[in-house]
């Protein structure tokens, strides 16, 4: 160890201290979800290969100011360089350390790297707790605490930050370039970036191969400065390329008609997670929601829907404005970009709606109280409106609670109304109030357990809506916020995993749409659109389609590593990361034009 101290010159030895240190932390991801990896062993052993470049840049990034103040020190002493390289590290290595434990904490629940989407939900703290079990949150501040604690002392060992040596400026004027060629990945025109690790068609072996570090620093750059990254075509050829797909309509079976009544009252209920895994009528599990399949026989069922992003916050923008999820980014996170958003709260408002929104738990959570007041919301109901007792152990007031809520709340408004209603049980952790047939505590049983909890609610909820004296004048859309891994332990990245339960239903639900169903793909933000046309509100929803008239079914869909789109003969997957694609290849200009365009309305707003 003293011959290492001794003879390899400090930069050096902190840049193999933090590579180490990358090593060690990419193992115990890997031990903690090896059942995620693909391709065998020797191809997941190849993830630690991959990441070399990347490694090595993140800790030339993390080197290049020690090792000015050592340069410093050799010139300067007595002065206070040394105890500033010391006290950096104190900072430097906590730092590294909560990302690396957080990235772990967090991938189960993400399926996904750490990213600049943990600021948004760091505005309330309290609420990023609700992805991690109990136990993984009393045991994160120890760890955080004893590692960082450990590794510090660790580095101290192994480097020598009082290393004198001669000749310091020619370390100096080799020392630079060598940091600034390491943090670049080489001489190449285009920087190092996340695509140099990527080595699988797998995504979870290129989370793996990823320095988390690198990765979340620069998602969070992105976060204060947001470019238009996307781009693969003129904006003409993009234009073009996705209107001569999208934009045909034609008169179908099920005539232009939505309701009964010009203007009926609305009321939108976001499932959380009611992936279509969940309907028996789908083929996929059976006895979960019996009632919602039961319901199917009175309302218009949208059998092949997709939702385009994977959060709750982009869920909720995707049905109220009839806006597309970003890749790697949230609307939510800029209200004023928001601001500029269509919605239609704000359309109904302007025709004497009365509007109104339920949530078991902290509307502050991922901006959404802030969208909803942007937008023409006149009461919003929250975990403050309900009683302790009401609540689960993590989220909030379970669904049931919320459910009686509003249709309490609605018995006394005025008419016409819109209501929008977000269900938080089919949350992780699961917990639910009730006995249900599923009783393991595998992560299968857990999801089915809350979903039949859910489908129980609404069975109570539709029992008391049908006797109310507004029930035939409503129009209400079943929908989910974003599809899910589970039941069946569907890939992310894949079309399956994106759709969801959706469903018009009511009194107010045009006769000749009862019991019928579209079979054509549709896209959950085509929801304010077919509202919009059916209440002849006019066509502002620019990414938005009639479910009644499109010609050509289309579903969009995207993550931090990857864009989708669904036809209804095929599908096209395009993997950021390593530029790979999945499905028929004549979609790729489809599926790149409609993200650029998606992504550049975004960028602009």
């Amino acid at each position: 160890m003293n011959s290492f101290r001794n003879k390899v010159p400090y930069p050096i030895q902190l840049i193999l201290f933090w590579m180490l240190l990358f090593a060690v932390f990419r193992l115990l991801f890997l031990l903690l979800y090896s059942d995620q990896t693909e391709g065998g062993a020797m191809h997941t052993a190849r993830a630690f290969i991959a990441a070399l470049r990347l490694d090595l840049s993140m800790s030339c990034y993390l080197t290049t100011l020690p090792f000015l103040f050592w340069i410093l020190h050799q010139y300067f002493p007595k002065g206070p360089w040394h105890k500033l390289g010391k006290w950096l590290h104190f900072l430097l290595i906590p730092l590294v350390v909560t990302i690396l434990i957080s990235n772990i904490g967090l991938y189960e629940s993400w399926k996904t790297l750490l990213n600049k989407r943990l600021l948004l939900y760091l505005k309330n703290p309290a609420e990023i707790s609700h992805f991690m079990d109990t136990w993984k949150l009393i045991l994160l501040p120890v760890l955080l605490v004893g590692l960082s604690w450990g590794i510090i002392v660790l580095k101290n060992k192994i480097t020598d930050s009082y290393q004198e040596v001669k000749k310091v400026f020619l370390h100096f004027i080799i020392g630079i370039p060598l940091l600034f060629f390491g943090i670049r990945g080489g001489w190449q025109l285009i920087p190092i970036n996340e695509s140099s690790a990527s080595y699988s068609s797998f995504p979870a072996n290129n989370h793996l191969a990823i320095n988390p570090v690198f990765y979340f620093l620069h998602s969070a750059s992105e976060f204060f400065f947001v470019s238009d990254k996307y781009h693969f075509f003129s904006e003409e050829e993009a234009q073009k390329i996705t209107e001569d797909f999208l934009l045909p309509e034609e008169n179908t079976a099920l005539g232009d008609s939505l309701t009964t009544t010009g203007k009926p009252n609305v009321v939108i209920i976001l499932l959380e997670s009611w992936t279509a895994d969940v309907l028996e009528r789908n083929g996929a599990t059976k006895g979960v929601a019996p009632f919602t399949d039961s319901l199917i026989n009175e309302s218009l069922w949208c059998k092949n829907a997709y939702a385009s992003g994977y959060r709750t916050d982009q869920g909720l923008v995707a049905v109220f404005s009839g806006y597309p999820a970003q890749p790697d980014n949230t609307i939510l996170a800029y209200p004023a970009k928001t601001e500029t958003l269509p919605a239609l709260s704000d359309d109904l408002k302007k025709q004497g709606y009365a509007t109104s929104f339920f949530y078991g738990g902290d509307i502050e959570f991922a901006n959404m109280g802030s969208f909803l007041n942007q937008h023409s919301m006149d009461y919003i109901c929250d975990k403050t409106d309900f009683n302790a007792s009401e609540y689960n152990s993590k989220w909030g007031a379970h669904d049931g609670s919320v459910l009686q809520k509003q249709i309490d709340f609605l018995n006394k408004e005025k008419q016409p109304f819109f209501s929008g209603l977000l269900t938080l049980s089919t949350h992780e952790p699961w917990e639910v109030p009730i006995e249900t047939p599923f009783k393991s505590n595998s992560d299968y049983d857990k999801f089915c357990r809350a979903a039949y909890y859910t489908d129980h609610c609404l069975r109570e909820y539709f029992a008391q809506v049908k006797k109310q004296s507004w029930y035939n004048n409503t129009l209400f859309v079943l929908v989910a916020d974003h599809g899910h891994y589970l039941p069946l332990n569907r890939n992310l990245n894949f079309p399956e995993s994106r759709r969801v339960t959706l469903l018009f239903t009511g009194g107010a639900l045009h006769p000749n749409l009862k019991g019928k169903s579209i079979e054509r793909v549709v896209a959950q933000h085509d929801i304010a659109a077919t509202i919009s046309a059916g209440l002849s509100l006019g066509q502002h929803y620019p990414f938005s389609r009639n479910m009644l008239r499109s010609k050509n079914g289309f579903g969009f869909y995207c993550n931090e590593n990857a864009t989708g789109i669904i036809t209804d003969k095929a599908h096209h997957i395009f993997f950021f990361g390593n530029s790979q694609h999945d499905g028929d290849p004549q979609l790729e200009k489809l599926n790149k034009s409609y993200l650029q365009r998606a992504y550049a309305d975004f960028v602009s707003r």
